[in-house]
């Protein structure tokens, strides 16, 4: 349900979210599509959004808008070029077992707050306000800290 704040937020920030899609997203044939993920993003974010942190409405969308369109950009890159499975594949026991042992070897490699984050976040499904509440540290250092774990597990695949 969206009430009259949240539509004018939306409106507020439209000029954000249509700049975003032109750097992050330019793909024309979904346009509107990318504008009705901008303001669903919006909402998402309002939910989220807590003064306490000390974050300024306007930048905290800011980063979450430019974060989520980065994202779609890089998802729609590699499906483009084949690279992202639209159809779900076969379950298959033994791939799924060496896939959980290729996690288990990453998170041994990060320290002790990546690792903690990627299992709050990922394997007990907590927001970044719950893990910067069960850390007390704030929202940006919970994503900063999650991002980096991520790039150590993703340059350990490689």
């Amino acid at each position: 349900m969206i009430f009259e704040t949240d539509e004018k937020i939306i409106n507020q920030f439209m000029p954000l979210i249509i700049s975003n899609i032109k750097l992050y997203a330019n793909y024309p044939h979904l346009y509107e599509d990318l504008i009705e993920d901008g303001k669903e993003e919006i909402l998402r974010a309002l939910k989220e959004f807590d003064e306490e942190d000390g974050a300024k409405l306007p930048w905290f969308l800011k980063v979450r808008l430019r974060t989520f369109f980065r994202n779609k950009q890089k998802y729609e890159k590699r499906r483009m070029h084949g690279d992202v499975d639209i159809e779900p594949c076969g379950y298959d026991p033994y791939v799924e077992k060496e896939q959980k042992i290729l996690v288990e070897q990453l998170l041994k490699t990060l320290d002790n707050d990546e690792r903690e984050i990627i299992e709050l976040f990922y394997f007990s499904e907590k927001t970044a306000k719950q893990i910067s509440e069960i850390k007390s540290i704030s929202q940006t250092r919970v994503f900063y800290l999650k991002t980096r774990a991520i790039d150590k597990m993703r340059n350990g695949i490689i």
